[in-house]
């Protein structure tokens, strides 16, 4: 029954909600120039239009404080963009690190602490496009993309406060969603966010789910209290045979046994006894607390610390170093990226593929979801 009205939601539903978002571009980068080229030519700059031919770059960059285009002061912000429906831009920077990429909407430049911020104004599902290819590459097929786009639809708008305080919505690293501007080598990609525009993942309670996603659980995801303390209906731990074959089910790291000592003597206050115990945690399952002599410690701070892949490991040792072996790769929270891929290619729909990774959920188009609240 659920699924027959989710398809009638999708019938009624046949306009999107079109709107734009704000995405810091290099946002970890420290950037005063960078260069522009335009696909047309007819761009506006605040009050001063510039003539931008067709596959030419042109040099930004801060100088006195403010933003020089081709030597013009443009002052301390500058709005670029372009009537033309087809219009898209590139940008890349100078320097050690080339950093070059493609992106749709407009670009918004202003001077930051001495650095050139970049915010690409672009309308949402175009963002989704980049995203999902960002996120999954060019080779899936398109019943993953539409589960993609799904997710990163969802996490977007649950997610738009992220970066509030600084002026914009995302930012196009990891920690947001990865974005590397628009969708070029699938059209498929297009495909399935235009086949899923507007479709969200909403709990019980017709809120929009935290749709969060990690590359590889290693056969078994986790509940949301194991790794941000807040226990959530709809992403409860799941066993996933689909993933434990994948590029990132398994991986393995060593520390000389030094290094090894040193780091849980100093970081985690363990005597020589409490190390030796350590050393050889055999867990049949992913733990989220190693309990040594009464000291908890948490396996997600251990996964930062040491830089592993994931907090579902064991650990052995010898005389000359303490090994890792671990499964998965992420949080392990919610939709495994790898497992998903295996599920559409052995014919699963996104609808089963997002009923089997999150709990107790439903999909709607989003303009229902007041709708749906109005009639509680």
């Amino acid at each position: 029954m659920r699924r027959i009205l989710f398809y009638i939601l999708l019938f009624v539903c046949t306009e999107g909600l079109a709107e734009e978002i704000r995405v810091s571009l290099f946002n970890t980068h420290h950037l005063e120039k960078v260069e522009f080229k335009a696909r047309h030519s007819a761009h506006f700059a605040n009050h001063k239009t510039i003539s931008f031919p067709e596959n030419h770059w042109k040099k930004i960059k801060v100088f006195n404080g403010g933003i020089y285009i081709e030597g013009t002061n443009f002052g301390k912000k500058v709005l670029i963009s372009s009537d033309h429906w087809q219009s898209n831009f590139s940008l890349r920077s100078t320097g050690n690190q080339i950093l070059e990429s493609v992106y749709e909407g407009k670009l918004e430049i202003s001077v930051k602490n001495g650095n050139l911020s970049l915010i690409n104004i672009i309308e949402l599902e175009d963002y989704l496009t980049g995203v999902v290819e960002s996120e999954s590459g060019k080779d899936q097929n398109l019943e993953y993309y539409k589960t993609q786009a799904i997710i990163s639809r969802t996490w977007t708008l649950s997610n738009l406060e992220k970066h509030s305080q600084e002026g914009f919505h995302l930012c196009d690293q990891v920690h947001c969603q990865a974005y590397k501007g628009m969708a070029r080598f699938n059209p498929e990609i297009d495909q399935a966010v235009e086949e899923t525009e507007s479709v969200v993942i909403v709990d019980s309670q017709i809120n929009l789910i935290h749709a969060t996603y990690h590359s590889n659980c290693g056969g078994q995801t986790v509940n949301s209290e194991e790794v941000w303390s807040k226990k959530v209906s709809y992403l409860r731990s799941v066993k996933d045979t689909f993933c434990i074959h994948s590029k990132h089910a398994q991986w393995q790291k060593s520390f000389g046994i030094k290094k090894f000592e040193k780091i849980f003597k100093e970081k985690y206050n363990l005597n020589a006894e409490e190390i030796e115990t350590i050393k050889e945690i055999h867990p049949k399952e992913r733990l989220s607390i190693l309990e040594v002599n009464g000291k908890q410690l948490l396996t997600k701070e251990i996964r930062k610390d040491l830089k592993l892949n994931s907090n579902f490991f064991k650990i052995s040792s010898d005389n000359r170093e303490s090994i890792f072996v671990g499964r998965g790769f992420g949080h392990g929270v919610g939709l495994c990226q790898e497992g998903a891929m295996v599920m559409s290619k052995k014919g699963y729909s996104y609808f089963d593929i997002l009923h089997h990774y999150y709990s107790n959920i439903h999909l709607v188009h989003r303009s229902y979801i007041a709708f749906f609240k109005e009639e509680d």
